[in-house]
């Protein structure tokens, strides 16, 4: 931006420097708007992600034994099988 702007003003052409300032400052505005946007959209669907996951073990006797996991006390192996309850926060 800033050769540009030189270059110009080395030339003599004092419009085309300051059109060149003027664009690369609105490029630069708009880049920094898309961006907060982007973030915004990056930390709505992180509040989205659920806090705690069932963990299924299957039984001797058939039956299901689900134990709550919360992300602070994660310990998960390989091989668990997760159920991840619907979220009442999501609209259809």
């Amino acid at each position: 931006m800033s050769v540009a702007a030189i270059g110009a003003l080395y030339l003599g052409e004092t419009a085309e420097a300051a059109m060149v300032l003027l664009l690369f400052l609105i490029g630069e505005q708009l880049e920094g708007y898309a961006s907060s946007r982007a973030r915004s959209g990056v930390k709505a669907l992180m509040d989205l992600v659920p806090e705690q996951a069932m963990v299924i073990r299957l039984m001797v006797q058939g039956k299901k034994l689900q134990q709550k996991i919360s992300q602070k006390g994660m310990s998960l192996k390989l091989h668990r099988v997760l159920a991840c309850q619907p979220m009442p926060s999501l609209s259809i």
